[in-house]
Order: structure tokens, then sequence, then C-alpha cells
């Protein structure tokens, strides 16, 4: 997964760099501040990947995915990542973004509790 992401990131960044020979400089918006999914871009950049393609990579941390996807409609981010609801919804709003991939085809996120708190499925929620 973690290869398929940094994959997809990797082709929206060559598609903005086209076939040039010098830097460009990208700003890549975050959705979140940075959490473990993000880490295959860190290592990209650590590892110099991104320089070797010569792209010089900012990566910006984030306020959510509204934030975002209006980050990159202002253009002061090439690349952004959001939840896949809110750049369709601003894009019927009329905002000037583009979607070119998803980096997860299932939601990662969880919830974890106390083993003796009872809880054993998500029925044990309501109330």
């Amino acid at each position: 997964m973690k290869k398929r992401m940094l994959a997809t990131f990797a082709v929206a960044v060559l598609v903005l760099a086209g076939l040039s020979a010098q830097t460009t400089k990208i700003n890549f918006q975050l959705n979140w501040s940075i959490s473990g999914d993000h880490a295959p871009y860190y290592v990209a950049i650590e590892k110099g990947w991104f320089k070797e393609e010569g792209l010089d990579v900012n990566v910006m941390l984030g306020k959510g995915s509204g934030f975002s996807v209006q980050m990159v409609d202002a253009d002061k981010a090439q690349i952004g990542i959001s939840d896949a609801p809110v750049p369709i919804e601003s894009i019927a709003k009329g905002a000037k973004v583009k979607i070119v991939g998803i980096i997860f085809d299932k939601h990662p996120n969880c919830m974890f509790f106390w083993k003796d708190s009872g809880i054993t499925k998500p029925q044990d929620l309501k109330g």
C-alpha cells in the first residue's frame, strides 16, 4: 500500500515537473499533521529520490481535507492530500482542482478500547 501511495504521488509530481531537467519546486499540502501514512513522502525526501527526478518538494502541514483543497485551488500548493468527497464537492462548486489518484481503497481509521471496557463490537457503542 505504501508503494502505491508513493507511486501515486510520484506520478502526480512528474506530471507537474514535465520533462524539464531543471529543479522544479513543489509545495505539497498534507491533509493533516504528520502521521504514519505520510512516512513514504518523508522517506523519498530524505533519500533524495525527488531530487534525483529534479523535484524540490516542500511538505506543508495540513488542517484537514478542506484546507488542503483550498490551498491547491488557490495555487499555494501544487499537490494536496484530501478525503475524496471534499474535492468532488469543491469541484462541483467551481474549484479548479483535479483528482489524480487514491492513497487508500479502504479507510485506515480504527478505534481502540481497553480490554476491560466491555466493548467488543460496534453495537456496544450505542448510547
